[in-house]
C-alpha cells in the first residue's frame, strides 16, 4: 500500500485542508489568509491544485468567509437592473475580487496615497472606491476588514489632516482659502475620502497633534454653499448633460468595469456635520449592522445615481429610476443649521474660509409632514385622467407653477386645474411609482420653534433631486417667510441645503444645511 501524502491527496481532500489552512489565522475575518500561501508553497503539485488560476472555487468560498456577500445584490449592481439576470456571479469573479480586494486593503494598511509626494498616486482613488464599494455591501465583515486590517481610520485622517497630507485641506485652510473639493475641482478625490469618511468614522477619532481640527474642515463643506454645491445645476428642472471636468475612473467591480463619479462633497460633510450637532458620532448603519435586515441595500438608490450614472428616457419619458414609491411620503424629523445674517453676508463678500472658523452655528428641530402624488405615464393613463403635467416653473417655487391651482385633494389623489382643464395627480402609497410616473409633486404640513408652515414641491426626474419650497404661515424670521430646501435622499435620509426665496438665481444667496429622517428611524440622539 503507497504511503499517504498531501501530494497523493485528492482535490476534494485537499480543498478543506486549504480552507482550514485559511482560517488558522489568529483572526480569520480580518486581513488576508496568511497560512495559506505556505501551503501553496509545499510543492508544485499542491500549488497547481490549490492556485487560485486552477481553483478559483476554494477563493471564491473564502471570499464569502472574509466579506459581506449576497449574489442577487451583485447581479443588481453589476448588471443595471435590466440586465441582473444576465450576469453570472462565477468562483472566477469572486476569487479575482478577493484578490483585489486584498491589493487594495494591504496599501491603504500602509498608507500608500495618503500623503503628497510619497509615490503611487494612481492607487488611491481605485483604493477609496474599493472601500466605498464595501462599506455600501457591509453587513459586519467588510467594516472589519477596513477598520482593523487595512486601518483606514488612520489613512482618512492622515488624507485630510496632517501637514503633508494628499487632500491638501489643512495648507488650505490654514492659507484662508478653500480646500479643494467643490464643483470643477480637479480634487474630486476629497469628495470620495469625505464620503467614505462619513460612512463609519467618529467625528472624534482624530489626534490632536494635527494642525487643524476634524470638525472645522467638515463645517467649512457643509456651510459654505456658494462653494459647494449639493446638486450639480440646481436651478434647473432638466438636468443638462454634464461636462467632463475630469474622467472617471475606471473601477473593477467583481470582475466588471465601473465608471463612478463621486456624489458632491457637501453631502457627506453636511451628515458628518448635522450627525455631530445632534450627539450622534457613529453612522447608523455600522451601529445597527448586527440588527437591520440587510441593511446593505439602504444604499442600491445611491449606487444607481453615484456609481452608474444618469438612466436615459424611454419611449414614455419615464425615468424616476433614482426614485421609489412613498420615497418621502410620512413624517420626517430633522433639523437645519443657520448662521447669523451678517456672518454668512462676510462669507459671501469675502471670500475667505476663514470667515467660518469661530463662527456660531445654531440649529432648530422641525418636524415635516409630506403627501406625495405622481402623474402617471401615457400609457396608464385613462380618458378620466388627462395625461397632462403640471408646468414647470421656476426654482425658488420648488418647481411648481404659480398659482398652482389645486381643485381637489384627498388621500387617494390630487387634482389640479390647468388651462380650463383638470389633471390628477395619484397618491404614491403603494403605487408603482418608478414603473410608470411622469411626474412627482410634493404638498404637506410642519412645524418648528418658528412657527407652522406649509410644503410643496417637486422631484428632478433624471436624478430624483428634491426641490421644497417651506413657506411659514406668519411672516418667519426675519420677515422672510418662505424658504427653498433642496437635496436628496441618501441612505434613507433626505440631506441638503435651505436658501432664500429672494435672492435671485445666479447670485449666491443666505444658506444653511438641514438633514431629515423619517419619524421612529434608530440612529438619532436629539429626541
Amino acid at each position: 500500500m503507497s504511503q499517504l501524502t498531501l501530494t497523493t491527496l485528492p482535490p476534494e481532500l485537499l480543498h478543506p485542508i486549504a480552507l482550514f489552512a485559511a482560517q488558522s489565522n489568529p483572526d480569520a475575518t480580518k486581513g488576508p489568509p496568511t497560512s495559506l500561501p505556505a501551503l501553496l508553497l509545499t510543492c508544485r503539485t499542491i500549488y497547481n491544485t490549490l492556485s487560485i488560476s486552477s481553483n478559483p472555487a476554494l477563493y471564491a468560498e473564502i471570499f464569502k468567509q472574509q466579506f459581506d456577500f449576497d449574489a442577487d445584490r451583485v447581479r443588481r449592481r453589476c448588471g443595471g437592473g435590466g440586465d441582473a439576470d444576465t450576469v453570472e456571479v462565477s468562483p472566477h469573479m469572486l476569487a479575482v475580487e478577493l484578490k483585489t480586494r486584498f491589493e487594495s486593503l494591504k496599501r491603504l494598511r500602509r498608507g500608500v496615497g495618503c500623503h503628497e509626494g510619497t509615490g503611487h498616486d494612481e492607487y488611491r482613488e481605485r483604493d477609496l472606491w474599493t472601500a466605498v464599494f464595501m462599506m455600501m455591501e457591509n453587513e459586519g465583515k467588510n467594516i472589519c476588514q477596513l477598520r482593523d486590517y487595512a486601518l483606514i481610520t488612520k489613512w482618512l485622517i492622515g488624507f485630510f489632516l496632517s501637514s503633508d497630507s494628499a487632500s491638501g485641506a489643512v495648507s488650505d485652510l490654514l492659507a484662508g482659502t478653500w480646500p479643494k473639493g467643490g464643483c470643477g475641482d480637479e480634487k474630486s478625490v476629497n469628495a470620495l475620502a469625505l464620503w467614505l469618511f462619513w460612512l463609519y468614522i467618529t467625528l472624534q477619532d482624530h489626534s490632536p497633534v494635527y494642525e487643524y481640527d476634524l470638525p472645522a474642515l467638515i463645517s467649512t463643506y457643509a456651510i459654505a454653499g456658494n462653494k459647494y454645491p449639493v446638486a450639480p445645476h440646481w436651478s434647473s428642472f432638466c438636468l443638462p448633460n454634464l461636462p467632463d471636468i475630469a474622467a472617471p475612473a475606471s473601477i473593477s467591480y467583481y470582475n466588471s468595469q465601473l465608471n463612478p463619479r463621486p456624489p458632491p462633497i457637501a453631502l457627506p460633510a453636511i451628515l458628518a456635520f448635522v450627525s455631530q450637532r445632534a450627539g450622534e458620532l457613529v453612522h447608523p448603519i455600522v451601529r445597527d449592522s448586527k440588527t437591520a435586515p440587510h441593511p446593505a441595500e439602504i444604499w442600491d438608490l445611491d449606487w444607481d445615481r453615484w456609481i452608474r450614472g444618469q438612466p436615459e428616457a424611454d419611449e414614455e419619458g419615464n425615468i424616476m429610476k433614482y426614485y421609489y414609491p412613498s420615497m418621502l411620503d410620512g413624517t420626517w424629523e430633522g433639523l437645519f443649521t443657520y448662521t447669523d445674517f451678517e456672518t454668512y453676508s462676510d462669507l459671501l463678500s469675502d471670500g475667505f474660509s476663514h470667515i467660518l472658523q469661530g463662527a456660531t452655528v445654531r440649529h432648530n428641530l422641525q418636524v415635516w409632514r409630506l403627501r406625495e402624488y405622481f402623474l402617471p405615464s401615457e400609457a396608464h393613463a385613462t380618458e378620466s385622467n388627462p395625461p397632462d403635467m403640471l408646468p414647470v416653473g421656476s426654482a425658488l417655487d420648488g418647481f411648481l407653477p404659480t398659482p398652482t391651482i389645486i381643485l381637489s385633494e384627498n388621500d387617494s389623489q390630487i387634482v389640479f386645474g390647468l388651462n380650463g382643464r383638470s389633471t390628477r395627480y395619484v397618491r404614491a402609497i403603494g403605487a408603482e411609482v418608478n414603473q410608470n410616473a411622469r411626474d412627482v409633486v410634493l404638498f404637506g404640513e410642519g412645524h418648528s420653534s418658528w412657527g407652522d408652515f406649509v410644503l410643496r414641491g417637486r422631484i428632478r426626474r433624471e436624478d430624483a433631486f428634491v426641490s421644497i419650497i417651506k413657506q411659514y404661515v406668519s411672516l418667519g424670521v426675519g420677515g422672510r417667510p418662505k424658504w427653498l430646501y433642496r437635496g436628496y435622499i441618501v441612505g434613507g435620509r433626505l440631506v441638503g441645503r435651505w436658501r432664500d426665496s429672494i435672492t435671485r438665481i445666479g447670485l449666491d444667496g443666505y444658506e444653511g444645511a438641514f438633514e431629515m429622517r423619517r419619524r421612529g428611524v434608530k440612529g438619532r440622539e436629539w429626541d
